[in-house]
């Protein structure tokens, strides 16, 4: 599924499906009001209550349940009016989102349909500069193409895509005047982008110190852990589910 599409209709059409109910009930509750309309008018500091219809005015001053009444049959078709107008609003917005959101369908033998908007699908295809080390290094490939250099990565990638959330992979980064490339940059619902970093061999002392330098450099470009910017290490991508949770946490909410 695509997240950011899905979530969008679903908000719009829930809000669709408030809305007329509250049309419905407005108009089942003005449909019961009779009689003409409240004039209020003022005399000496004091007002004055009279009731027009087709028959002229006629004053009600001293007939408060009668003013109650059209004075609520007023208020009744002003809401009913609002709130049709609402409707309409929203009914443009759900078929121009519908419009705007045709899906783009990638068929896969083992993993059913992955979809992504035009506008994602355009941002992922951008010409970006990326890390051109060690291409050959390139040996697995995700779903929808993308080629990666670890198991790890694969899984977490075919998690991504399987959310259908928008990613690049290893595209270049300039923090403080030194180019990195982060393993994964994915574009969250709300248009942000969060950085993900894959820590997979930690058990290398000059593995670690990189990951640390790294880590340190983001820090100081205002990267923070759970905002915008997620690292993992082996023990935290055990399985799809594992990695479904840290997506569903900290990418899709």
């Amino acid at each position: 599924m695509n997240y950011q599409r899905d979530v969008s209709l679903t908000m719009i059409n829930e809000m669709i499906a408030r809305q007329r109910q509250r049309v419905e009930l407005l108009s089942k509750e003005a449909a019961k009001y009779k009689g003409g309309q409240l004039i209020i008018r003022t005399k000496n500091g004091s007002k004055y209550y009279t009731e027009r219809s087709n028959n002229g005015e006629k004053g009600i001053t001293r007939n408060i349940c009668r003013i109650q009444y059209l004075a609520r049959k007023e208020l009744v078709s002003d809401m009913l009016k609002e709130a049709r107008a609402e409707y309409k609003i929203l009914t443009e917005v759900e078929e121009k989102l519908r419009k705007n959101h045709q899906s783009y369908k990638v068929n896969t033998l083992d993993y059913g349909e992955i979809i992504y908007s035009p506008n994602d699908l355009k941002w992922m295809k951008e010409d970006y500069p990326t890390n051109n080390l060690y291409r050959e290094h390139l040996a697995y490939i995700t779903k929808i193409g993308i080629k990666v250099r670890s198991k790890s990565e694969l899984a977490i990638a075919t998690c991504v895509e399987g959310h259908g959330v928008p990613y690049r992979y290893e595209q270049e980064l300039l923090l403080s005047g030194k180019r990195i490339y982060p393993d994964f940059i994915l574009k969250k619902p709300d248009g942000s982008e969060i950085i993900w970093e894959h820590f997979g061999l930690m058990d290398s002392r000059e593995y670690a110190i990189k990951a640390s330098e790294k880590l340190e450099l983001y820090r100081r470009n205002g990267y923070r852990q759970h905002t915008n910017l997620i690292c993992t290490y082996e023990e935290d991508i055990r399985s799809q589910e594992s990695i479904s949770k840290i997506i569903r946490k900290f990418v899709l909410f």
